[in-house]
């Protein structure tokens, strides 16, 4: 089975810029259902394709081990650390009506 050469696909390498970076973690949110552990892995792809996770860091007002530590799987990290560490990704959350009802309308 080693004689294959199977390379392993790692998202990362396909993200070169912010643009796609935040396009790869809205498209998992989307896709999963805003699945948080999916969403959070999304994140973690995305600080490996920035290329630093110190800066990310450093931008988020965390440290590396905290970033680290707040994307590991099974990991319920503060909202504030989320924001941060989108915020340190150059990102940022947005909110929207999901479809369930017109403007005026009572949910």
């Amino acid at each position: 089975m080693s004689d294959l050469d199977i390379t392993v696909f790692d998202p990362a390498d396909a993200l070169i810029d912010p643009v796609s970076i935040a396009a790869y973690v809205d498209l998992v949110a989307d896709e999963t259902g805003h699945d948080t552990e999916e969403i959070l892995k999304a994140m973690g792809v995305a600080v490996r394709a920035s290329g630093s996770a110190l800066v990310v860091a450093t931008k988020a007002g965390l440290t590396s081990q905290e970033v680290e530590a707040a994307l590991t799987e099974g990991a319920s990290p503060s909202f504030a650390a989320v924001l941060g560490i989108l915020r340190g990704l150059g990102m940022r959350i947005r909110f929207e009506v999901d479809g369930c009802c017109e403007a005026g309308e009572e949910l």
